[in-house]
């Protein structure tokens, strides 16, 4: 695919010069490529090429330009580079807040990929702040499509957020509002029902309740084995917790 989206610009240099939208949308074709293939480094560069663009076409004040500060942020963010990621992400948000307004899907998203970052940083409590942020615009959202999905997303992440913080009664109770949101949602056996019986399983191993967290990864399993079976990710990070859970049993007897 890079290959080819090399080609067309190409194509758009002789066309339509370097300074135009079409140049910078395929600017943007080319890291979104190279993301996925693992190329960050190249993601970065291209996704910065198209955004210098769209500043200058655009505007700084622009949804196309909040996109690009958008996928800037979440690429630092996989690198580790926390310090660039939060700075671009911000900017995407605050871009986002200025043309879309506060309550709309893609400034909770913004929200949440902050979090995300703060998170990862070790900022418990700012990510806290932001994740509760996006779950209040995501569920005056929940009568649109798709939205209920992000609401059971947001529960989850202040849910795994909480738990960073040792407040596991807190953690506990946001894991299953986001389960049962999942289930009504989608239905018990759907694969995110059984990552949410994970998360569920997982906070209650950190309280010590290890009967009642080996009930929860005994259903997670039960989904996630029937979905993907025994040697994909999340199978076996629950076959894991499973065994976990039993070794804490067996020593409290």
């Amino acid at each position: 695919a890079v290959k080819e989206y090399r080609k067309v610009l190409d194509i758009d240099h002789i066309v339509y010069g370097d300074e135009h939208i079409e140049t910078s949308n395929t600017y943007n074709s080319i890291g979104m490529a190279l993301e996925l293939d693992g190329d960050l480094d190249g993601a970065v560069v291209n996704y910065q090429k198209s955004l210098d663009i769209r500043e200058k076409i655009l505007g700084s004040q622009n949804p196309y330009t909040a996109q690009s500060y958008n996928h800037i942020g979440l690429v630092c963010n996989a690198m580790g580079h926390y310090e660039d990621a939060l700075e671009a992400l911000t900017k995407s948000r605050n871009i986002y807040i200025n043309v879309k307004g506060m309550n709309h899907g893609y400034t909770a998203q913004s929200y949440t990929n902050i979090g995300y970052v703060l998170h990862s940083m070790g900022d418990f409590e700012s990510a806290l702040d932001s994740f509760k942020t996006a779950l209040g615009i995501v569920e005056m959202l929940t009568g649109e499509t798709n939205h209920q999905k992000a609401c059971a997303t947001a529960y989850h992440n202040i849910g795994m957020t909480l738990d960073s913080l040792e407040d596991y009664d807190s953690g506990l109770f946001h894991h299953k509002v986001a389960l049962s949101i999942v289930k009504s949602e989608f239905g018990p056996n759907h694969v995110d029902a059984g990552i949410s019986h994970n998360n569920v399983g997982g906070t209650l191993l950190s309280k010590g309740d290890y009967k009642e967290a080996l009930k929860e990864f005994e259903l997670a399993k039960k989904i996630l084995f029937s979905s993907f079976g025994p040697h994909h990710h999340h199978s076996i990070v629950v076959q894991n917790n499973i065994e976990r859970c039993q070794k804490k049993i067996s020593n409290t007897i």
